[in-house]
């Protein structure tokens, strides 16, 4: 690998080693262009022309009377792509005849370096998105001026500063998913509504209270969002060494969690089923602190196809104050939750908006990005 003190620019391989459909070389530097245009030919045009963010297929000069095929991809002035037949024989023919020019070869570590800006945020973050349309937020936040917007913070008020933090949570789960935690009495319906979320049967679904004595995730897509759901183990007194173990995970799963939803049996008598969750939970900790607190929560209540003489007089009491009412065995109210879920999770500045302004919106997405916006909201008050 050579390398010089004075290269205008850098290159990498971008895609791995060895033998493949297509291999991806990466340049970035001030001479990064003017290098690739003495070897580049656009196909059937003499223009140099490389528009940004557009492919332009041509052809690359190894030779007298050779050439390879190439599609080259303008991300800026300074950072350029090559895609080409895979392939080692090739890439190492064209780094040559980039080093020709000034060109050092560096491992593509070296080249990506830390991310400083929208562009090189996106682009690290994209191969992590875990879905099509979080994958199109990435890629649409290096055209929708956010970078400008993070150059010029200081000229932001208050509430368009609060606005960006607050759609900077959305930002985090255009690379990880959103979490839902499962919590609710024994026998409650919860595996029946992981099943239900997910499309198949993941879970173990049996009328003998306690079928799930541990914590369960899985992963599953609502409207282009990823979520990471945990079922968990119905919450009761018990003896058992491994139900007790579930109902211990409990207390992480709730601190990391963007929303629990608890599930209510209407049969289940006696006080409410959420404070003895809670009270279960605190004292099968030395802490006491209350986990529920400023979380996100949805009640919904399960089994409302049963006779209501099977109901605990409570239940029937305060159903209406429930957020929502389905039957997982009949489907009533099953899909209106999909809808119910994602008004809880989306906030609603971007939730509320029509489809093509979410795509235009202005979303933060990593630590760097929102703790300049933070210190500018400081400077504000």
């Amino acid at each position: 690998m050579i390398r010089s003190e004075n290269s205008s620019f850098q290159a990498a391989r971008w895609t791995p080693a060895g033998r493949g459909a297509v291999g991806t070389l990466r340049l970035k530097g001030p001479g990064a262009l003017e290098a690739v245009h003495k070897f580049f030919q656009v196909k059937n045009s003499d223009k140099a022309d490389y528009p940004t963010d557009r492919p332009v297929f041509g052809y690359f000069l190894l030779g007298p009377d050779l050439h390879e095929e190439v599609v080259l991809h303008k991300i800026d002035d300074q950072n350029l792509e090559l895609h080409i037949h895979g392939g080692d024989r090739i890439c190492r023919r064209i780094l040559d005849r980039l080093q020709e020019q000034g060109g050092e070869e560096v491992f593509w570590r070296d080249l990506a370096g830390s991310p400083q800006t929208v562009v090189e945020e996106a682009i690290a973050l994209l191969p992590f998105a875990p879905t099509a349309q979080t994958a199109a937020h990435l890629l649409r936040q290096s055209k929708n001026g956010l970078q400008k917007t993070l150059d010029h913070l200081s000229d932001l008020d208050a509430k368009e500063l609060d606005d960006l933090l607050i759609l900077s949570e959305l930002g985090r789960h255009l690379r990880e998913p959103f979490s839902l935690l499962l919590i609710g009495p024994v026998n409650a319906g919860k595996s029946s509504l992981i099943n239900s979320l997910l499309g198949f049967d993941r879970v173990i679904v049996d009328p003998e209270a306690g079928t799930t004595r541990d914590a369960i995730a899985a992963e599953t897509v609502l409207d282009g969002w990823p979520i990471r759901i945990m079922d968990t183990a119905g919450i009761r007194s018990t003896n058992d060494p491994i139900e007790r173990e579930g109902i211990r995970k409990i207390r992480k799963f709730l601190i990391d969690a963007d929303l629990i939803l608890f599930l209510l049996d209407p049969t289940v008598k006696g006080i409410d089923p959420f404070q003895t969750c809670r009270e279960a939970l605190i004292a099968d900790s030395e802490r006491s602190e209350d986990l529920f607190a400023n979380k996100k929560r949805l009640t919904v209540l399960n089994k409302i196809d049963l006779p209501e003489e099977l109901w605990d007089e409570d239940r029937k009491a305060d159903r209406e104050q429930r957020d929502h009412q389905l039957s997982l065995r009949t489907g009533e109210g099953r899909a209106e939750l999909n809808d119910l879920l994602l008004d809880a999770l989306l906030p609603a500045q971007y939730r509320n908006r029509p489809v093509i302004e979410q795509a235009q919106m202005q979303i933060p997405f990593t630590e760097r990005q929102i703790e300049l916006i933070k210190q500018a909201r400081k400077e504000k008050v």
